[in-house]
């Protein structure tokens, strides 16, 4: 989408800066975009769906709804496969999903060592693709509505118990 449509925003509005007139910060961004998106995203999902998959009716309307009626019947009948083939196809275990907890909580330290010298982005002075990847990779943890890492003073899905327990 952004290849498609940052184009046709205004330059003081594109989200990948010029690589040509702004080398520099085109790199950051990418490279910023790059970690947060696939280091901390893929790690977001493969923790979510070892939490999220074992429980039916937390996951329910995110695979029935807007799908015809016959993918609900066969969810209906079929949960239990369909769970069965995502664990093995993402190769989900509690290893896999605390190794995905603590890149989760790495990616929020790296945020906040980034920002820890009072900037408001990233990269630049302005959002960017990478605002936009640590954003989107992060959001589905923060269920508290404070910012998951490692200070005393966040409440964050880390310190809650497992799903399972709840």
């Amino acid at each position: 989408m952004v290849e498609k449509f940052d184009p046709l925003a205004a330059p003081e509005n594109h989200l990948v800066p010029d690589e040509n007139t702004r080398k520099a910060l085109y790199d950051e961004v990418m490279k910023l975009r790059h970690e947060f998106r696939y280091g901390m995203g893929n790690s977001t999902v493969h923790w979510a769906y070892y939490q999220l998959l074992p429980h039916k009716n937390l996951t329910w309307a995110g695979f029935s709804t807007g799908v015809p009626w016959w993918e609900t019947l066969f969810l209906t009948f079929g949960y239990a496969i369909i769970k069965y083939l995502m664990f093995k196809a993402l190769s989900l275990g509690p290893e896999d999903a605390q190794k995905g907890l603590d890149k989760v909580k790495a990616g929020f330290d790296r945020c906040d060592q980034i920002l820890s010298d009072g900037r408001q982005y990233l990269a630049g002075d302005r959002l960017t693709l990478a605002d936009l990847a640590f954003v989107t990779s992060g959001a589905p943890m923060v269920l508290t509505g404070a910012r998951p890492g490692s200070g005393d003073r966040r409440r964050s899905v880390f310190a809650r118990r497992p799903f399972a327990e709840q």
